[in-house]
């Protein structure tokens, strides 16, 4: 045992370390008093969290670590894009989709938020060796409104990849699409994934996961 004394004389008892009872206990002053009190040991993993009314300490599980809201989806065959027309990408496969933020058998150039929040979202295509002045929109919905984009005007009879990036805060139910234009003088191709190693990389892809 022991005793504090404070300002203007008055004295409090607080208890030594003979509470502690089992190994990987702790002791904490609790309301307001310098009397020690027993946290017994808690579970593995556990962490020491402040109770709801935020005057003492308790154990708590631990959080997840982060967000589990993310999706990649691309398409396996090329999509053909008619001379000067807005061409929807249509994604026919998945990578993955934790959060059925997208759907592979309707409107498959969307990715709609099933859950509110904050995401980094990225899309990327990867065009025919065809000179043309080529762009790659991220539209709000289907448009006509676009949020980003990446133009080229190739030259050189090369395919070449348009990307785009964003961190946009979506409310639920909300959705983007992707689509490309060119104008080359007739219809090109967007090209799909080649396949080629079991690490590879779509060519063409878009993919969101959840930030904040």
């Amino acid at each position: 045992m022991g005793t504090s004394v404070f300002p203007g004389g008055s004295t409090e008892t607080w208890n030594d370390l003979s509470v502690l009872t089992t190994r990987g206990d702790l002791v904490y002053g609790s309301s307001g008093s310098p009397k020690g009190t027993r946290l017994a040991v808690g579970s593995a993993s556990d962490v020491l969290s402040v109770t709801g009314d935020g005057l003492d300490v308790e154990w708590a599980a631990a959080g997840g670590g982060g967000f589990s809201e993310f999706v990649l989806a691309y398409n396996e065959s090329a999509i053909s894009c008619a001379n000067t027309t807005m061409t929807p990408i249509l994604c026919d496969a998945e990578k993955l989709d934790s959060d059925s933020m997208h759907d592979t058998g309707s409107n498959e150039s969307r990715i709609t938020f099933t859950t509110a929040g904050t995401y980094f979202i990225h899309m990327r295509a990867r065009t025919a060796a065809a000179d043309a002045e080529w762009a790659l929109y991220m539209l709000d919905g289907d448009g006509p409104n676009w949020l980003y984009r990446d133009t080229r005007i190739i030259t050189n009879s090369s395919a070449h990849c348009m990307q785009v990036s964003a961190i946009l805060t979506r409310s639920a139910a909300s959705y983007i699409s992707m689509q490309v234009w060119q104008n080359s003088g007739s219809s090109q191709d967007v090209q799909a994934w080649t396949g080629a190693g079991s690490y590879s990389m779509p060519l063409t892809y878009m993919m969101a996961f959840r930030i904040a």
